[in-house]
């Protein structure tokens, strides 16, 4: 209970918008290693697609599909102008229904319909 009241105080987190309550987080059934490791990475926003400058100690890159806003995972599930067409498979989605356990297979499939799972 103390643990919920001090992370309901982290409103502006990124992890929070995902993840708004502490409960366990069970694996999706029937998926591998490489999935769970690329659902994990999605839902806290650090991927090698979005965070590479980091180690390689340039600036954050605008996103290499459209060049209209900074790389981020939350950018290339809901903002790419360049992957509505493939959004569409989360029709009308936030981003936390997006990352829900729920639609985890729908996320696998629009990373590699977009080439951008081995990328994650």
């Amino acid at each position: 209970m103390i643990h919920q009241r001090l992370w309901d105080q982290e409103l502006n987190k990124k992890l929070y918008q995902i993840k708004p309550f502490l409960i366990p987080n069970p694996n999706p059934p029937s998926s591998t290693r490489r999935q769970q490791v690329i659902w994990t990475r999605m839902k806290i926003g650090h991927t090698n697609i979005t965070h590479i400058h980091l180690m390689r100690r340039e600036p954050r890159p605008n996103c290499e599909l459209c060049n209209n806003a900074p790389i981020s995972t939350a950018h290339l599930l809901l903002e790419c102008p360049n992957l509505t067409e493939q959004r569409k498979i989360f029709p009308n989605l936030t981003l936390r229904d997006i990352l829900s356990i729920k639609n985890f297979n729908y996320l696998i499939t629009f990373l590699k319909i977009t080439n951008l799972y081995n990328r994650i």
